[in-house]
């Protein structure tokens, strides 16, 4: 006879720095929208602040707590007020992300008597990689149930600095089709006017002076070429005089933190990404899922994301005129273009959707729960 109660559905807590609009902030977003249907209740906690992705977190139904305040070190008080909800709301998971998300979410996590921590490696954190670092991440995955690694090199970086490799897990990051959805025109509907963009944070990790040397390096050939850099950071000032001093201020458009990734890729023949280091490469699924090819560089999780050279190419990072290069190749054959377009889509419908990656997690919580 089946009992009259049905069973309790898990609690889980997402715990991040602040719900800015990074990849990893995304990856939370998607998993407050995605998990409820697969039988868990989520909430959110930030450790320094809220950010833009807040009122899509309440819209999708889940309660968001800052435990510390704004760049501020979150301290002892952040740990306390996390553990104390941890244990009165009855989480069963606590599952955290980026440095202080990490750092403080999995003192909380342990403090208010979590079943078990999840923390997320999103990046290959060369900026966050000094001996302090190091070590907390070393000790906290003492406590850690799983580490997830958003591509086999995350996982490599992570062991290479003292996770044991028996805790790691991979599961790549994912993003959803129809919040980017294919562009009706072909790609390159003008090939005397094509239409690049470069998309991420404006900050040295990214390499957008890369971006804009290489705009100068097209232009001579590609006259009628025109960039549009979309983010926000602190390099933003530092780009415009770059594109001044190159000459290309005119061919450069700067439009800030995008709202509708979608709307800008349909107007978008190719993606350049000259990233220095990346964990994975949010932003080349959203091409790939509108039909966009890119141009990125080979490090950290990329080539497992960007299958060259079928569904873009791959340069070495730092070099201007191997990305001016590369872009030429792509822009001068269209229906070479064309197909990489069409390769990128399918690779990521079958590899990278937020469906896909929702559904991982939820298997490995199901796992971490029994």
């Amino acid at each position: 006879m089946p009992s009259p109660h049905p069973p309790r559905r898990a609690r889980v807590l997402q715990v991040v720095t602040a719900l800015q609009a990074g990849g990893a902030e995304r990856v939370v977003l998607a998993l407050v929208r995605g998990l409820p249907a697969l039988g868990f209740d989520v909430a959110v906690a930030t450790v320094m602040g809220l950010g833009p992705l807040e009122a899509p977190v309440r819209e999708a139904g889940a309660e968001v707590r800052c435990l510390g305040r704004r760049r501020r070190a979150p301290g002892v008080a952040a740990v306390a007020r996390g553990a104390a909800w941890v244990r009165g709301g009855g989480f069963d998971l606590v599952h955290t992300h980026l440095f202080a998300g990490d750092t403080w979410g999995r003192l909380a996590a342990l403090a208010g008597g979590a079943r078990a921590t999840v923390s997320t490696a999103h990046n290959t954190d060369l900026d966050e990689d000094g001996p302090v670092h190091r070590a907390a991440g070393a000790v906290l995955a003492r406590v850690t149930d799983r580490v997830v690694a958003v591509s086999r090199a995350v996982a490599e970086h992570a062991v290479a600095r003292g996770i044991p490799r028996d805790r790691v897990r991979v599961i790549a990051n994912g993003a959803d089709p129809a919040r980017v959805p294919r562009p009706s025109a072909p790609l390159l509907p003008d090939p005397a006017r094509p239409r690049l963009a470069a998309i991420g944070r404006l900050a040295p990790q990214k390499g957008m002076e890369d971006a804009i040397d290489a705009l100068a390096l097209l232009l001579p050939r590609f006259p009628g070429a025109e960039l549009t850099v979309a983010g926000e950071g602190p390099l933003l000032g530092a780009l415009v005089r770059r594109a001044e001093r190159a000459g290309v201020q005119d061919r450069a458009r700067f439009v800030g933190r995008v709202e509708d990734v979608g709307a800008l890729l349909a107007e978008t023949d190719l993606l350049m990404h000259p990233a220095r280091w990346e964990g994975f490469g949010l932003v080349l699924v959203e091409a790939a899922l509108a039909g966009v090819p890119a141009v990125a560089t080979a490090v950290g999780g990329i080539p497992e994301v960007l299958d060259a050279p079928r569904t873009g190419l791959l340069v070495p990072p730092g070099s201007p005129s191997a990305l001016a290069g590369a872009t030429a190749a792509l822009l001068s054959d269209p229906g070479a273009l064309r197909a990489a377009g069409e390769a990128a889509r399918a690779r990521a419908l079958a590899l990278h959707t937020e469906e896909r990656m929702v559904a991982d997690y939820a298997a490995l919580y199901r796992e971490l729960l029994r």
